[in-house]
């Protein structure tokens, strides 16, 4: 009998326990145990993590193939950007500097990139 309670309790104190697990930028997931957890994560982690990417290659494309000042290309698409991902504009930011500052001429990327 007193193997069958400290079972039992053994078990009872073990299901308490849980394990926090940080997902990205303000999530969490709390895993209990002794259940079963099934956890699905984005391949790119955010959701603006494609529209960054292919803002990105539309001005690579506007600056190499079409022989556009980086100037010209980032007047074009950075506005259509913050307008069609609004929300995406903070994570992008960095993108739009770094595509400035690689013109040699010494933009003011962050009149620009605002």
């Amino acid at each position: 009998m007193k193997t069958l309670a400290l079972l039992f309790f053994t078990l009872f104190t073990t299901s308490s326990f849980a394990g926090v697990v940080n997902l990205g930028v303000g999530e969490t997931i709390t895993i209990q145990a002794n259940t079963q957890t099934v956890v699905t994560c984005g391949l790119d982690g955010s959701k603006c993590a494609t529209p960054i990417k292919n803002l990105k290659s539309q001005l690579d494309y506007c600056k190499t193939s079409q022989s556009n000042s980086v100037e010209d290309c980032l007047v074009e698409y950075w506005p259509k950007f913050k307008r069609g991902y609004a929300s995406c504009v903070d994570e992008a930011f960095q993108t739009c500097l770094n595509f400035c500052k690689s013109d040699p001429f010494g933009l003011d990327c962050l009149e620009l990139c605002k």
